[in-house]
């Protein structure tokens, strides 16, 4: 791997150091969306070796003003589709190996989230989404990118075309580890752990960045300046 910087502009390097997954935590709702995000999880766990916790929120949004027993009822429910999960998956032979909690909380998704992560010192969340578009995610949004957006930990969100019958080592795929960048901060952060994925898979890393049609009207002439005199990219 070779990095292209020039000498005439600040050079940013970024500490390569080793992807380690002691706890994992996959959130659900019990439904085919969050099934693939657990299958991930799963396999995630294998591999790295970590504890995995199974966690479904009970929201408090909307429930309380349904009244003083619909948290307990809405509760209660929660814990029978989470005692059948881990049954389904016992029965499955998946969990072989692999050290797991089944955990059902109430109250806010990112309040209760963020606890878990603190508490349980979670390295990892990995969420699924349904791929809302249209209308549906402009009056309902989505919730794996409001925790992506403000989770304090790393977020991996699952898509809808993940199979729920991969349950297989990471290491297994041929497939490349994908970057997507932008060059912002956020990329920088995101591109050590990505050299250590892509190392210890052994696959190949390639790095995306998208120039769209269409200018960002966010961006400052500045910024799009900047942007058009960037560093010379990554070449691997």
């Amino acid at each position: 791997m070779e990095v292209s910087t020039t000498t005439d502009r600040p050079q940013h390097t970024a500490q390569l150091q080793s992807l380690h997954l002691r706890s994992i935590l996959a959130a659900t709702d019990f439904s085919p969306a969050s099934n693939r995000a657990v299958a991930e999880a799963i396999s995630l766990a294998r591999h790295y070796g970590a504890k995995l916790y199974v966690l479904n929120i009970v929201s408090s949004l909307g429930i309380n003003l349904s009244g003083a027993g619909a948290m307990a009822v809405a509760t209660e429910a929660a814990w029978r589709d989470m005692a059948q999960l881990e049954d389904d998956l016992s029965r499955s032979r998946l969990l072989q190996g692999i050290e797991v909690s089944f955990v059902v909380r109430r109250g806010c998704v990112h309040d209760v989230l963020e606890e878990t992560v603190w508490h349980e010192n979670i390295d990892l969340i990995v969420i699924g989404t349904k791929g809302r578009h249209g209308l549906e995610r402009l009056f309902f949004g989505s919730i794996a990118e409001q925790v992506f957006r403000t989770s304090s930990s790393p977020v991996l969100i699952v898509g809808p075309r993940r199979s729920t019958e991969q349950h297989r080592e990471p290491a297994a795929s041929d497939r490349p580890v994908l970057l997507a960048t932008d060059f912002g901060p956020a990329s920088l952060e995101a591109l050590p752990r990505a050299i250590s994925l892509a190392n210890q898979l052994g696959n190949r890393l390639t790095l995306l960045h998208v120039l769209s049609a269409v200018p960002n009207p966010w961006r400052s002439v500045g910024e799009l300046h900047a942007l058009h005199h960037h560093d010379p990219p990554i070449q691997m």
